[in-house]
C-alpha cells in the first residue's frame, strides 16, 4: 500500500481534497497527491513557486522538515521554508506561497516552531503572537496575540507552553518573563506564571516545565543577568521552585532520557565594550538542582539523539566544532565530529542543528551574514559532509528546524 501522507502523518485524499478547494475558495491550500510524493504544495494552482531539488532524497519514515526563517528585526520578512525527503524538493516560502499566498505576511521575527496535535505551532516574536497552522489544508487555526515577546515552545498533555519575555526592554524597562499556557485544542491561554528574567528554552520532566532564564536584558543594569531555572509545577501551573545553575545568561535547555537537564550560558559582557568578561558554559543539572557536570566551552544548538548530546562550537578564528557528550557518563566522546572536512563544507554562522530521527543526518544552518539567503549544510551521523542546501530563494537566518513525521 502507497504512502498517502504529505506534513503530517495523515493523508486528505485528492478527492476530499477537491471538495476542500471548492469550499474554502479564500484559502490557498497545500495539497497531496495519493501517491508516494509526499507534500505538493501547489500554491496559487501553478505548481511552480521557486522549489529547487536537493540531495535530501529519501524512502524513511520522516516526511520532511521545516526551516523557521527569522529575516531581520523590524523587517517584517519572517519566512516559513519546507524540505520534503520523499522527493528531495526544497519549497521556499511556503507560508505566504505555498499555504496562504492571498493573506498577509508572516510577521517580524520568527523564533520557535513544534509539531504537536497534528498543526504547526510558530512563535512570531515581535509580532506578539503564536499562530497555529494546519499542515494538512494550510489553513491558518489560529493566530493567537498578545503573547508578548514570545520566546519558546514546549507542549505536554494537550497544552503548549510559550516562554516570554512579556513587558521587558533592553535597557528600558525592568520586568520579569512569564510562560503562557495554551489549550492545544481550543487555543485558548488558560494561564501565566510569573518566572524569571527574560525566560528562554524549557523542557518537561515528570509533570515539571523547567524554564532557562537568561535576564539578557539585565546585563548592564543593577540586576545583572539570570542565572536560574524556575521549575512550574504543570498541574497547578504554580512556580514551586528555583534552581540557582551558578552561571549567567542562561539560554538554551534539554532534558536527557535520564531526565537530567543541560543548560547552556552565554556568558557575561561587558555593557560597554560588549566584550565577554566571563566565559560561555554549559553545564549537567539534576532536577533536584545538584550539579552533575560543567564544560568551560561556548556551546549552542543542543541537539539530544538517543544517549548521545550534540552542540557546536564557534569562535571567530577557526571553523565550526560540533562536539559530542555521552549523557549517560557525560563524558565527551567526540571534541571535532566535523573535522575531516574541508572549510569550504562548513558554515559561517551556525544558527540551527538538527538531525533526522530517521537517518540520523545532520541538518546545520548557515546565517552567513544575516542579512541574506542562508543555507543548509548536510552531514551524516559521523560527520562526514554530504551537500549543501543553497539557493537565493532560501529565507534569511534560518534558524528553527522542525521535523513532521
Amino acid at each position: 500500500m502507497k504512502k498517502t501522507s504529505i506534513l503530517t502523518n495523515i493523508c486528505i485524499p485528492a478527492r476530499i481534497l477537491g471538495l476542500a478547494l471548492t469550499v474554502c475558495t479564500l484559502f490557498t491550500v497545500t495539497s497531496c497527491t495519493n501517491d508516494d510524493n509526499g507534500l505538493i504544495p501547489i500554491g496559487n494552482g501553478e505548481g511552480n513557486y521557486g522549489q529547487f531539488q536537493t540531495e535530501e532524497k529519501y524512502n524513511n519514515e520522516t516526511q520532511g522538515m521545516f526551516i523557521l526563517c527569522e529575516g531581520n528585526y523590524g523587517k517584517n520578512n519572517s519566512t516559513l521554508d519546507y524540505l520534503n525527503f520523499t522527493t528531495g524538493l526544497y519549497y521556499p516560502n511556503v507560508f505566504e506561497s505555498g499555504f496562504m499566498k492571498d493573506s498577509k505576511k508572516m510577521g517580524d521575527t520568527g523564533n520557535d516552531i513544534k509539531y504537536y496535535k497534528g498543526k504547526l505551532w510558530i512563535v512570531i516574536n515581535a509580532s506578539n503572537k503564536v499562530i497555529v497552522v494546519n499542515p494538512v489544508n494550510g489553513k491558518i487555526e489560529k493566530e493567537i496575540n498578545n503573547i508578548i515577546n514570545g520566546r519558546h515552545l514546549a507542549y505536554y498533555n494537550g497544552f503548549v507552553y510559550v516562554s516570554a519575555y512579556y513587558n521587558a526592554k533592553f535597557n528600558e524597562v525592568i520586568s520579569k518573563g512569564t510562560v503562557y499556557k495554551i489549550n492545544a485544542d481550543d487555543y485558548t491561554i488558560t494561564g501565566q506564571v510569573e518566572v524569571g528574567y527574560q525566560p528562554e528554552n524549557m523542557d518537561i520532566v515528570k509533570d515539571r516545565l523547567y524554564v532557562a532564564n537568561s535576564g539578557g536584558y539585565n546585563g548592564g543594569n543593577a540586576i545583572g543577568y539570570d542565572h536560574t531555572i524556575s521549575v512550574i509545577d504543570i498541574n497547578t501551573f504554580k512556580v514551586i521552585k528555583t534552581i540557582d545553575v551558578k552561571s549567567v545568561n542562561l539560554n538554551e535547555l534539554k532534558a536527557d532520557k535520564n531526565g537530567n537537564l543541560w543548560v547552556t550560558s552565554q556568558g557575561k559582557y561587558d555593557p560597554t565594550t560588549y566584550s565577554m568578561v566571563v566565559g560561555a558554559n554549559i553545564t549537567e543539572i539534576s532536577t533536584e538542582g545538584e550539579i552533575l557536570n560543567h564544560f568551560d566551552v561556548s556551546a549552542a544548538n543542543l541537539v539530544i539523539n538517543d544517549n548521545n548530546l550534540y552542540y557546536t562550537v564557534s569562535s571567530s578564528k577557526q571553523p565550526v566544532q560540533m562536539n559530542v557528550i555521552n549523557t549517560n557518563t557525560g563524558k565527551i566522546i567526540e571534541k571535532n565530529l566535523l573535522k575531516n572536512n574541508s572549510q569550504s563544507q562548513l558554515p559561517i554562522t551556525t544558527c540551527a542543528a538538527a538531525i533526522n530521527p530517521s537517518n540520523k543526518n545532520i541538518y546545520l544552518a548557515d546565517a552567513k551574514d544575516y542579512i541574506s539567503a542562508g543555507e543548509i549544510f548536510v552531514y551524516d551521523k559521523n560527520g562526514k559532509y554530504l551537500s549543501t542546501i543553497k539557493n537565493n530563494l532560501i529565507g534569511i537566518t534560518p534558524a528553527h528546524i522542525c521535523f513532521i513525521p
